[in-house]
C-alpha cells in the first residue's frame, strides 16, 4: 500500500469528493478549481501505472484500486455535471451509457474474481476511452468559462466516450463469456 503508485491511486479516489465540493462553489473559482483537481487526478492515472511498471511495483492492490479510482472519478464527475445542470438534457444519453458501462464492468470483474480465469485487463481501446472521458469531463467542468464553443467540444467528446464505453464494454463481455466457457 505504501508504494508511490498505490499512493497516487488512493489520492485519485480521495480527490473525487474534493471535486464535488469545488464544483458546488458558484462561479469561476469553483469551476476552475474543480477542473484543476480533476485534471491533476486524471494525470496521476497515467503516472501511477507508468511508475508501477518502471519501479517494478505492480501489485494486486494497485490492479484492484486503479480501475475503481477511474470509475469513481468518472462517475462522480458525471453525476456532479448532471446535478449542476452543466450538461444539456440530450447529454443524459451518453452519461447513462458511460455510467451503465462502468457499473456493468465492475460487476463483471467482481463476478470473475472468484473464478479460475485470467483477469480482465485493460485494452488499448479502453485506455483510449478513459482518455476521451477524462478530456470531455475536464472540458465540461470548466463550462462556458473558456468560451461558448467549449461545452460543445466537451459534449461531442462525451458522445465519443459513450460510443467507446459501449464498444469496450461489449468487448469485455465477449472476452468474459469466452473465458467462462
Amino acid at each position: 500500500m505504501t508504494t508511490l503508485p498505490n499512493i497516487l491511486t488512493v489520492t485519485r479516489i480521495l480527490a473525487a469528493p474534493v471535486i464535488v465540493l469545488l464544483a458546488a462553489v458558484d462561479g469561476q473559482a469553483g469551476s476552475y478549481s474543480a477542473a484543476a483537481v480533476f485534471i491533476a487526478a486524471a494525470v496521476t492515472d497515467w503516472f501511477d501505472g507508468f511508475l508501477a511498471r518502471k519501479l517494478e511495483q505492480e501489485s494486486v492492490l494497485g490492479a484492484i484500486l486503479d480501475p475503481i479510482a477511474d470509475k469513481i472519478q468518472v462517475c462522480i464527475t458525471l453525476i456532479v455535471l448532471l446535478w449542476l445542470g452543466s450538461l444539456p438534457d440530450w447529454n443524459l444519453i451518453p452519461a447513462v451509457a458511460i455510467l451503465g458501462r462502468e457499473i456493468f464492468i465492475s460487476g463483471l470483474r467482481e463476478g470473475m474474481a472468484g473464478k479460475d480465469v485470467p483477469r480482465l485487463t485493460s485494452s488499448y481501446a479502453a485506455k483510449s476511452k478513459t482518455f476521451v472521458q477524462m478530456t470531455a469531463l475536464a472540458i465540461l467542468l470548466t463550462g462556458a468559462l473558456l468560451g461558448e464553443w467549449v461545452p460543445l467540444v466537451g459534449c461531442a467528446l462525451l458522445w465519443i466516450a459513450a460510443f467507446l464505453s459501449v464498444w469496450t464494454g461489449l468487448s469485455y463481455l465477449r472476452t468474459a463469456l469466452s473465458t467462462l466457457k
